[in-house]
């Protein structure tokens, strides 16, 4: 939004430098985000549980993201869940996706 710094007369000389600094700074786009608020900000998100959320919305999430990404990505993604999965979750997995194919499909 472009929005100039007030005139001297209308705020305070302090006010009037910090938003002229502001807005110059704001003019030449950031730095690149420093590797330790990348990981605080990922860490700060990972402790906000799944509960806060419903499953139909964190699934329509998931599916809408994975729409997103291109069929090499999926399915990359599958193949490092079968290495990374162990065979008791793999089993699991598998049964669960059974499941879900022999769902009758929802008319929309």
């Amino acid at each position: 939004m472009k929005l100039k710094p007030p005139r001297r007369d209308t705020v305070s000389e302090q006010t009037r430098r910090s938003a002229e600094h502001d807005y110059e700074s704001g003019r030449h786009g950031g730095g690149p985000t420093s590797r330790a608020r990348s990981r605080a900000t990922r860490e700060a998100l990972g402790h906000a549980g799944r509960d806060v959320v419903s499953k139909a919305a964190l699934a329509k999430q998931a599916k809408s993201a994975a729409r997103r990404r291109g069929a090499g990505s999926r399915s990359a993604a599958a193949k490092k869940a079968v290495r990374t999965k162990g065979p008791g979750r793999r089993s699991v997995a598998a049964r669960k996706a059974a499941k879900t194919r022999a769902r009758p499909r929802k008319s929309s």
